[in-house]
């Protein structure tokens, strides 16, 4: 908006003077905002941050972002002249989020906000039937739980390193290994990915699993 403006002065005998100014513009801030593509927010996922900033008769000069405990492309928490960082949060729990917004004419607005990022599920699990036979039938029993700061857990994702058909999505499966002889047996690696409802997912790898062969007659 354009304001008028004036300046009078009166001494002290009463005399006067006065001057008028041209009109001084006076001009909106900016509105700092930002927002994600994403709404689940998951420890060691990355997560890109959008400025949405409105500041309607003023492009940007410069922009500032602080992300609390969190790590972004270029090894820190501070980021500038990007409008798009990309930040991963080691640890889950609430944490601050500072957006600086400068325009060109050097109106300036900071948002603050709180980020919530969530633990990932822990991972474990064990299995039964150590020995090779001629079906080499394995069953897995899963063992995981909701980590403090996680969510319930969901899905179940294993993969048996067995081909096409080594795969299965049941919490507790029974796989068949067909192509190990039971009389060489196996040394065996499976891999379990556990899914919590809010999308947040974490994983385990078990090397060494043995299957002893059976022995000879």
């Amino acid at each position: 908006i354009q304001i008028p403006s004036w300046l009078k002065v009166t001494n002290t005998h009463g005399c006067i003077d006065s001057i008028n100014y041209p009109l001084a513009y006076v001009r909106e801030n900016p509105d700092a905002s930002w927002y994600t593509v994403t709404t689940n927010y998951c420890k060691d996922s990355s997560i890109l941050f959008i400025n949405n900033t409105i500041s309607t008769v003023a492009s940007m000069d410069s922009i500032w972002w602080y992300f609390q405990n969190g790590i972004t492309t270029n090894g820190t928490n501070i980021i500038t002249q990007t409008e798009t960082p990309i930040v991963v949060f080691n640890s889950w729990g609430d944490w601050n989020i500072y957006l600086y917004y400068q325009d060109e004419y050097g109106c300036i607005d900071i948002d603050s906000s709180t980020i919530e990022i969530d633990n990932l599920p822990n991972v474990m699990f064990d299995w039964e039937n150590n020995c090779a036979n001629f079906d080499s039938l394995i069953c897995f029993t899963d063992n995981s739980d909701t980590s403090m700061g996680g969510n319930p857990l969901y899905g179940w994702d294993w993969n048996f390193f067995d081909g096409p058909s080594g795969f299965s999505s049941s919490q507790n499966p029974c796989y068949n290994y067909p192509n190990v002889s039971p009389y060489l047996g196996a040394n065996l690696s499976v891999s379990l990915t556990v899914t919590d409802i809010l999308g947040c997912r974490n994983d385990t790898t078990l090397n060494g699993i043995e299957l002893w062969p059976i022995p000879t007659m």
